[in-house]
């Protein structure tokens, strides 16, 4: 961890998800599923020492993706996440 007690971190990645669920309209209630779909993830945030191997970590993520579904068109989430982790250094 080094001798500082705070220190930035950033992160970023690609990913690929699945959406299931189910479809409600009047009268009809179908399970639905995606084809899979792609997207991406970046966050940032401190690491904060709080002992000889350990850190809070807290950050925010902010993600988007794309997921096509085979009747029903695409659906495009997209998320903020605010977090708070402990990391424990071996």
């Amino acid at each position: 961890m080094g001798r500082h007690r705070i220190r930035p971190w950033l992160q970023g990645g690609f990913h690929n998800h699945r959406v299931e669920g189910r479809l409600v309209r009047p009268h009809e209630v179908r399970g639905v599923a995606s084809d899979g779909g792609g997207g991406f993830e970046v966050g940032g945030g401190l690491l904060l020492r709080v002992g000889e191997r350990m850190s809070l970590s807290p950050g925010v993520r902010y993600g988007e993706g794309n997921v096509p579904f085979p009747h029903e068109g695409r659906m495009r989430p997209r998320y903020l996440v605010a977090d708070l982790g402990l990391v424990v250094g071996f």
